[in-house]
């Protein structure tokens, strides 16, 4: 089976101008894009997310040619204020042409539907000449507890304490998720995509782990946002956090979708103080890990890169730097992946020792 890359090659000596390639990811394409009196003909990405019908969103897709114009648009678009003014204009647009839809929460749906057999009833048995009173209940009186639909979003940085022991139980904060809505909607979000062990277990628990190269906590904005406009919209957030940045957004949503929030963390060592004062003691739920020693010294993967500085090192799922111990037997190249454990972890950095090389 031939390699991407000569796929891409083939693509681009054989394809035809303009010709779209398929890609793993939908929405995107790869896309010929002719030559001119300047360059030669090229390969660059087209972004067009699709409908829920599958069709296209435009004509014609967002032109992506280099790395650092992806980065620049995703900055952009995922910037708080871009999508403020968007609504902003989108409510101009609308005036008073459009009225929005109504969404019934299911409890309402079903204060209707036992009025609407209770009136069949009284229907029938009139019919009947049966001399039965039923007492039709009043809307009001009918106690249904709605249901809850819930989203779970744990920004994995600021979601710890200040050392690696102080970890947020994410198989347990999953288990009182599905106790709540067994639906629930569980995203885990991280800076790094090195630690390929931890983040395969995390997604066994139920996890949708999404690598963001920039500010978590934008991220998270984004994804709940996205996820309170959406058709079926979450009527309670549970994030996990402990950073003070979180505050007035968890504010702005409240006010503005009437959203219930309750904050996840594995222990008030590192929580913010002004964070913790914009929850109710209830609303503030604990769930801390129990790390046992042998958890601690656990074996795990990782691939070896370099950091600003050009020093060799990797990153934890959390997002910490990571060394190699100078003094171990082994010493890692640049793109290697070693079998690691911990050997000393400070406030910003974790040391590892390299056990076996994988490749």
């Amino acid at each position: 089976m031939p390699t991407i890359s000569e796929q891409l090659k083939e693509h681009l000596q054989n394809g035809r101008d303009w010709e779209k390639m398929s890609t793993p990811v939908s929405g995107v394409y790869v896309v010929k894009v002719p030559k001119t009196k300047t360059r030669p003909a090229m390969l660059q990405l087209e972004i067009n997310p699709l409908k829920d019908d599958g069709k296209p969103m435009k004509k014609k897709g967002l032109f992506i040619s280099s790395k650092e114009m992806l980065i620049k648009f995703a900055e952009l678009i995922s910037e708080d204020q871009s999508y403020q003014i968007l609504n902003a204009t989108e409510n101009i647009n609308k005036g008073d042409r459009y009225k929005p839809k109504e969404y019934k929460t299911v409890a309402e749906e079903k204060k209707e539907e036992i009025i609407e057999i209770v009136e069949e009833e009284m229907d029938e048995l009139e019919e009947m000449g049966e001399e039965v009173e039923i007492k039709k209940p009043e809307q009001e009186t009918i106690d249904i507890q709605e249901e809850k639909t819930v989203l779970v979003v744990i920004d994995g940085p600021n979601s710890l304490g200040e050392n690696f022991q102080d970890q947020l139980d994410l198989e347990e904060v999953a288990k009182y998720a599905h106790s709540l809505d067994k639906n629930a909607e569980l995203y885990y979000l991280t800076k790094t995509s090195q630690n390929h062990i931890a983040q395969d277990q995390i997604s066994r628990i139920g996890y949708d782990i999404r690598v963001s190269h920039k500010d978590i906590d934008y991220a998270v904005k984004i994804l709940i946002r996205k996820r309170l406009n959406s058709t079926v919209s979450p009527n309670l957030i549970l994030i996990g956090t402990k950073d003070q940045d979180y505050m007035e957004f968890i504010k702005e949503i409240r006010k503005e979708y009437n959203i219930k929030v309750k904050l996840l963390i594995s222990s008030e060592k590192g929580l913010a103080k002004s964070l913790k004062r914009s929850f109710n003691e209830e609303d503030i739920k604990k769930f801390p890990k129990k790390m046992e020693k042998a958890l601690v010294e656990k074996e795990s993967v990782y691939r070896f890169l370099t950091d600003k500085k050009g020093n060799i090192a990797t990153w934890t799922l959390t997002g910490k730097v990571c060394y190699p111990d100078r003094e171990g037997k082994f010493q890692p190249k640049r793109g290697e992946k070693w079998l690691c454990k911990i050997n000393k972890e400070y406030d910003k950095s974790i040391i590892l020792t390299l056990i076996k090389r994988i490749f």
